[in-house]
């Protein structure tokens, strides 16, 4: 027997709130997964005209309809910049949305660091956007917090110079991930600059980010107004805006 398709009137709603009175609201058809992780509360609904949807902490995070939109804008114009990407770093991005755009590019290694397991697990059974991106050859999972991980790699590097040991986090395989290279991109996913976020907004996170170049890229364009802790990178910076439906 086939499964009744709803209309959209029979549908429930869910509604983001903004903090100035306005909110997002979205018909559902079902939900899929709540589940409270170590870290945040993870929703997964199946919507009625939008495919599925990704919800964290009561924050809309990806709408499979427009998905590709916004992904497709964070990775390809970096990806592209670069004139032989080999390397990258994700940062955040437990959707896998990002890292399945990495890796259409000729790319031997991409390091994605998410700092709760629950994320990838859950959407990679139930929302499944990254296309076996998850399970690629070239991709390494490191479960950290983005801005300690790149912390570390700033202390494998000054243990390094005095013949120190390097440092490493886990991964998703439980074979330790190097931290201590460099990376031609660094793309950062991240949810708003809120709770276990809010240090990938720092001027320490974006220090070190610089730190884990391969090489050093310069806009004569770069903006300086948006980001306070920008300032001080201007000279590497490319800026790039574009507008996204679903967000």
């Amino acid at each position: 027997m086939e499964e009744k398709e709803e209309s959209s009137s029979e549908c429930e709603e869910f509604v983001e709130w903004h903090p100035e009175g306005y909110g997002i609201c979205v018909k559902i058809r079902r939900k899929l997964v709540d589940f409270t992780s170590e870290f945040q509360h993870i929703e997964i609904y199946e919507t009625a005209n939008f495919g599925k949807m990704l919800v964290l902490d009561g924050a809309i995070q990806v709408l499979e309809a427009g998905e590709a939109s916004y992904h497709e804008t964070l990775v390809h114009p970096a990806m592209l910049a670069h004139p032989r990407p080999e390397s990258v770093l994700v940062i955040g991005g437990g959707d896998g949305g990002t890292l399945r755009e990495v890796l259409k590019h000729d790319v031997k290694k991409a390091t994605l660091v998410e700092i709760d397991p629950a994320v990838v697990e859950l959407c990679r059974a139930f929302l499944r956007i990254d296309n076996g991106s998850f399970d690629d050859a070239r991709t390494e999972i490191c479960f950290e917090d983005g801005f300690e991980f790149l912390r570390k790699a700033a202390e494998c590097e000054k243990e390094s110079s005095r013949g120190g040991k390097s440092v490493e986090s886990r991964s998703v395989r439980g074979t330790g991930c190097e931290n201590s290279g460099k990376y031609d991109v660094i793309l950062v996913d991240s949810t708003d600059p809120v709770r276990h976020a809010r240090g990938l907004f720092s001027e320490e996170f974006l220090r070190n980010c610089v730190r884990r170049f391969e090489r050093k890229w310069h806009s004569r364009d770069a903006s300086r107004e948006h980001f306070p802790a920008l300032k001080q990178f201007s000279e590497c910076l490319l800026q790039h805006e574009s507008s996204v439906s679903s967000h």
